[in-house]
């Protein structure tokens, strides 16, 4: 199977010529060029949702808005229908009132939130399970509680169901923060060092290659084995479809 994790940058017209609406192809020139069976989303607006998952009829999609009104971005998971079975879904917040939604650190201003998605795969009938992130860039307080309360859900989920699980998302830190050491801790890999490749920053800025810093990773547990890894580092006439680049993984489930 074939996930990839994919900061779309949020529709902001600051932004100016890589303002959202211009880079609609560019992303669906990514996502369609690679066809991944998963696809995790960061930083998707309602705006963006309506606009780019008609785009993509192929695919099922699942995940609810970061704000109190379950509007607003999301960390939206999507799958190929034709591949996989819906199980269940959940979101919850990462802050110390996981279920209040909107709820936030103050020092980082925004909501942040965990969407975990439960699938069958039709073809084995092997189910598994996805959790798309996206942590805060602003407080290492606040890192610090998105960790703490992603692995307080992790950790009952497998004690219900251990499950092949994927980890993906834009975590904001780098591998040198101690929040990876945790995942590591609590059963995860990153499928980088696992297949001891050479890291690419990811987080770019809209500059490209070589990037500023590596942030976004994707994660398996003990049932999931990376094949392959690959940043798409691509642009097409000095245009980029993210200020992060798209990152995909090949895995099997052992």
């Amino acid at each position: 199977m074939k996930v990839m994790s994919f900061n779309l940058r949020v529709d902001v017209q600051v932004d100016g010529p890589h303002y959202w609406p211009f880079r609609i192809p560019l992303v669906l020139q990514t996502i369609q060029g690679q066809q991944p069976d998963l696809l995790g989303l960061q930083e998707v607006s309602d705006r963006m949702a309506e606009d780019l998952f008609p785009l993509l009829p192929e695919y099922e999609n699942h995940g609810m808005g970061r704000n109190h009104d379950f509007k607003g971005e999301r960390v939206s998971i999507l799958f190929l229908k034709n591949k996989f079975s819906f199980v269940r879904e959940e979101t919850f917040w990462l802050s110390d009132t996981p279920y209040v939604a909107g709820s936030m650190d103050v020092e980082d201003g925004f909501p942040r939130i965990c969407t975990m998605v439960e699938l069958i795969e039709r073809a084995t009938q092997t189910k598994f399970r996805i959790m798309n992130v996206h942590f805060s860039y602003r407080s290492v307080r606040n890192r610090i509680q998105n960790t703490n309360t992603l692995l307080s859900f992790y950790h009952p989920y497998q004690l219900q169901a251990k499950l092949p699980t994927i980890l993906m998302g834009d975590f904001n830190a780098t591998l040198e923060d101690p929040l990876h050491g945790r995942i590591h801790e609590a059963g995860f890999k990153d499928a980088v060092a696992s297949l001891r490749l050479n890291r690419v920053n990811t987080y770019h800025e809209f500059q490209g290659f070589p990037g500023l810093t590596a942030i976004d990773f994707i994660y398996g547990n003990a049932f999931i084995q990376f094949q392959t890894f690959q940043t798409l580092t691509e642009s097409q006439k000095g245009m980029y479809a993210s200020d992060h680049y798209a990152i995909v993984a090949d895995f099997k489930i052992l």
